[in-house]
Order: structure tokens, then sequence, then C-alpha cells
């Protein structure tokens, strides 16, 4: 699925085209069931092509979408008719490492125990409990923060009441409602709460382009878009550096404090085919370069927090995304950053720039990272040289 992605964002293509959206939806069923074989998929489009309809609809339809798909989407009026939703639970009952100079004293080099607030605070980690339970606090509020901003007009919400049991277990949701029903223009007797100019919204109906018989203006990409066929597979890059580049990011996203899963993700691209063996090569060096670090050592440890591939938005609602931003038990922030160009003066603007939205988010941002590979070569951005700029 992420190669289809890649060629309908290589040539521009509405993703809300339902043609296109039709597609997609095949192709992921195929997959489901039949797996990722491209030669396979083709034979099975080319037999059912003209037994799949589409409903291309109107400008005026509904769309009924999840939370997660909305997101970088606007609608006119949107309507959430379940808006009150548990909390999701990523805290699960399994086992992982544990490291400390506590242990070292009783012979110790680590330790493997149950993720569970009773055996963390038995062993004195029972902030690593509540660090994860933060970050599960800010999973859940970004998520309804998606939910509530895909609306350029209009927002209806149907939410549940607040917990009337004070020991009741708190979730985001029961804030939100707390917050409408406290709110100075709720209605307690239609317990409603409206706010904002009412007004009627008329959106004019309009011939759907996608029916009507008029010519496609076409551009060329034989410059950007390179195709190769073989009887295994059908593959393509926008040109080698960025193919190398999009790559590169995948691989790390998959590193956290530990590098095993990154390096068999690179050997499964490898026996797949998704890469050819100078791909391979460089993606392997720069992972291995990256690890044996011994400048970037310490920020690839269970000394920080991770997160890979956060994205921000900014006050005036443009978006950007961070490769990894690591946090540290005083809640100091470092900002990584991978390249795989010539360093460039936008670069350290870019990386000066995701400093500077953490900072006005009242975030201590210790420094910048810029990571230069496969030729593994380290550019500090201090926090000095943001306020400096």
């Amino acid at each position: 699925m992420q190669k289809i992605y890649l060629i309908i964002a290589a040539f521009n293509i509405n993703k809300l085209n339902p043609y296109i959206t039709q597609f997609l939806s095949s192709s992921f069923d195929y997959i489901q069931t039949n797996g990722s074989s491209i030669a396979g998929f083709l034979d099975f489009f080319e037999t059912e092509t003209d037994r799949i309809s589409v409903d291309v609809g109107s400008e005026n339809a509904v769309n009924v979408i999840s939370i997660h798909k909305s997101k970088g989407l606007q609608f006119p009026v949107v309507v959430i008719p379940f808006g009150s939703w548990l909390d999701k639970e990523g805290i699960q009952e399994d086992f992982d490492w544990i490291e400390g100079e506590d242990l070292e004293t009783i012979g110790l080099s680590s330790f493997i125990c149950k993720v569970s607030e009773t055996s963390l605070e038995n062993l004195n980690r029972k902030k690593l409990f509540e660090k994860e339970k933060e970050q599960l606090l800010l999973d859940n509020i970004n998520l309804y923060y998606v939910a509530f901003t895909r609306a350029q007009d209009r927002l209806y919400v149907s939410l549940d009441e607040p917990p009337k049991s004070a020991n009741s277990k708190v979730h985001v949701k029961h804030y939100i409602s707390k917050q409408v029903v406290s709110h100075e223009k709720y209605d307690e007797g239609l317990k409603k709460l409206i706010f904002g100019k009412e007004s009627i919204v008329v959106f004019p109906t309009k011939k759907n382009h996608l029916i009507a018989d008029i010519p496609v203006e076409t551009k060329s990409l034989v410059n950007e878009v390179h195709l190769s066929l073989d009887n295994q597979r059908t593959s393509f890059q926008l040109n080698k550096d960025n193919f190398f580049g999009t790559t590169l990011h995948k691989v790390m996203e998959k590193v956290e404090h530990d590098f095993s899963k990154a390096f068999s993700y690179l050997d499964d691209l490898k026996k797949t085919k998704m890469i050819d063996a100078d791909d391979f090569e460089k993606l392997n060096k720069s992972l291995a370069g990256i690890e044996s670090s011994k400048e970037l050592f310490s920020y690839f440890t269970k000394k920080y927090m991770v997160y890979n591939e956060i994205e921000l938005i900014s006050g005036d609602g443009n978006s950007f995304r961070i490769d990894r931003l690591v946090v540290d038990e005083c809640s100091k922030c470092v900002v990584i950053d991978y390249k795989t160009s010539e360093p460039m003066p936008k670069d350290v603007k870019q990386i000066q720039t995701y400093m500077t939205l953490l900072e006005d988010a009242n975030y201590s941002v210790s420094h910048g990272i810029l990571i230069y590979l496969p030729d593994l070569r380290i550019e500090k951005i201090s926090n000095q040289q943001l306020f400096n700029e």
C-alpha cells in the first residue's frame, strides 16, 4: 500500500477522487486476503476491473470516515455522533528489561519485570509507568484535537455526561464534557452548548467533473519518476536520492533504543526486493554508523523517552514533522533530524523552526542535532544559536 500511496503523491492525484478511493479500497482488500504480490494484484485487477463499481456521488455527498483517516482533511460540516470514547489503553501486561545502578549493587546489570504499576513501583520504577500514562494521555488528547479541527463552518458533537461518581476512572472525554457543562452558554434544560455565529450555510451544487466529457490536462514526469519491471515485482522511485531518503526515514522510525528491529526491517526490504544492493549497502552503512557513534550513543539509550516521526502544529495551522524527539527525565528535549543530502543553510533553519515551536509550546529544548547520511556527519545546533538568530 505504501508504494501505491507514493505513486499517488508523485503524480499529485486527489485521494478523494471516488475512482482513486475505490482503487485504494480494492487494493487494500486484495492485500489483506492475498498478500502484497504486485503481479498477483495486477492479474486480479485485470480480471475484476469490469466488475468493480464506483459511486461518483456528488459534491454534497456525506463522507463517513474515521478520525485517523480524516487527518489533514477539512470539510464544511462535521458531525461526530459518538464524541465520547474511552482512552486507548496502550499499557499492556507484558514484560520488559529495566536497568539501573541500584540493580548493579545486587549483581545484576539488568532485570526483566512485568510492565504494571505494582511491579514497577516495587522496583522503584513507578516514574516509568507514569511517563507511559502521560504519553497515552497526550495521544488521546491529540485524537480529540484532530476530530474537533476538521470542520470549516460547523461542528456537531454528541458527548456523554460527566461521571457523577468521584471514584470513577477519569478519561479525556470526562475533562471535555466537564468543560462543556460548565460553560456559561450551556443550556441545562436542552443539554446543549451552542457557540459561535449560527447562520445558514449554502453550498452550490456543481456538475461533477469526474463524469464530464472534458479534456484532461497532463504533464510529463519522465525526468522525475523512474519505473522498472521484472518478473517478480514492479518498483519505482522518485529518483535515487529521494528514494534513499524516504526509505532511511522508514528504517530509522523502527529505532527507539534497540537497533535490531531496524536491521531486521532492512533485511526484509532486501529479501522482498524492495531495495537493490546499492540501496541496502548505503542504508546498512547509515544504520551501523549511527549505532556505533560515540557522539550519538546516549540519544539512543533508555535515558531518554523517544518520539519518532512526531507531528507539530504551529499557531497558524502549519504542520511539521520531527524525525526523532528525545526527552530526558528532567523534561529537556533534543531534536534530531536525518539528512541525506549535502549540508545546506536551510537545514539549520528547519531544525531551528522545530526547536522554536517546542519552546513556544513551553517545552525546554536543550539542543538540536543534524545527522547527515550515509557518510556520518553530525552538526549540533545549540539552544543559544536559536536565540541568537
